[in-house]
């Protein structure tokens, strides 16, 4: 959050440092608190000293037992126009799922607060003391999805990869067999079916069930199975050619040549030394001298 703001009595505007997708789902966990209680008090809630909860819903709390169950009673004083219609409820703390469905199934609890597993759900669209699950159930938050670690895998850096387990995976019947059938096949990340239509993007590319088309997309790329053991080897690096540096013919009566006149050169030089060492000639007959003599071996 970069900074919040108000615009009048009942506008909150928040400013996101940058585009978050899950705001609206983190703000249904943030009540609005009463200022005139809280503003004063110290927000250590676990050596506030006062253990009643207070906010500004249409139910307040009255008692608990723990790991048991809350009760919950009518807040008179609720802001709304439109009143709490019941007195009190009690929620139940049940965490075991076929003791959920049999508390229901009984009339011992009267609303299921989580999703029943998918064993329950053929045996309770069947219950006479249960409504029909197509008027009353809902889509739960539930999704599973494949997530590629690009960092230290080099095919999953390729998109070709990528696409081909895209094809490769019967999305369709993973529904049916871990959801038995109860569930709904996304495009995207963020499930429409749950978060509504306006967080699915139309534009996304969708990959149908298609292994003949993932195999063809591998054996383009190079990710064969060579050694016939079921595993696709990754394709090998091609090298860059190094272009061969063309050497020129050599002709060899030049270089016996070149030999020859270098031992010569070698006894003029030996000369020419003795010569400066007993100072026979000066340095401008040396440099000529040289000049010459090398001119005679490489000329």
């Amino acid at each position: 959050i970069d900074s919040v703001e108000t615009d009048g009595d009942y506008t909150v505007i928040v400013h996101m440092a940058e585009p978050y997708a899950w705001v609206l789902d983190d703000f249904e966990d943030v009540p609005i608190m009463p200022k005139h209680i809280w503003e004063d008090k110290d927000w250590d809630w676990a050596v506030h000293p006062d253990m009643m909860p207070i906010g500004s819903g249409p139910f307040k709390w009255d008692s608990y037992l723990d790991g048991e169950w809350i009760k919950l009673v009518a807040n008179e004083d609720f802001w709304m126009e439109d009143k709490p219609h019941l007195g009190s409820f009690m929620v139940r703390v049940i965490s075991e799922s076929s003791a959920r469905y049999l508390a229901i199934s009984t009339g011992e609890v009267h609303s299921e607060r989580y999703e029943l597993d998918t064993g329950f759900i053929d045996t309770a669209d069947k219950d006479p003391n249960l409504a029909p699950l197509e008027d009353t159930w809902c889509v739960g938050m539930w999704d599973y999805y494949i997530a590629f670690n690009q960092r230290f895998d080099p095919a999953l850096q390729d998109p070709v990869v990528k696409k081909a387990i895209a094809y490769a995976i019967d999305k369709e019947r993973l529904v049916n067999i871990v959801r038995l059938g109860y569930g709904t096949v996304t495009e995207t990340y963020i499930p429409s079916a749950f978060f509504g239509p306006a967080y699915e993007n139309p534009d996304a590319t969708t990959y149908e069930y298609n292994v003949f088309l993932a195999n063809q997309l591998l054996d383009a790329a190079g990710y064969l199975d060579i050694d016939a053991d079921g595993i696709r080897e990754m394709p090998a690096p091609v090298e860059e050619e190094e272009e061969e540096e063309e050497v020129p013919e050599v002709d060899l009566e030049k270089i016996e040549a070149l030999e020859y006149s270098v031992e010569s050169l070698t006894t003029t030089l030996g000369e020419t030394l003795a010569q400066v060492t007993s100072m026979e000639a000066d340095l401008e007959a040396l440099s000529s001298r040289l000049n010459s003599s090398l001119n005679m071996a490489y000329g």
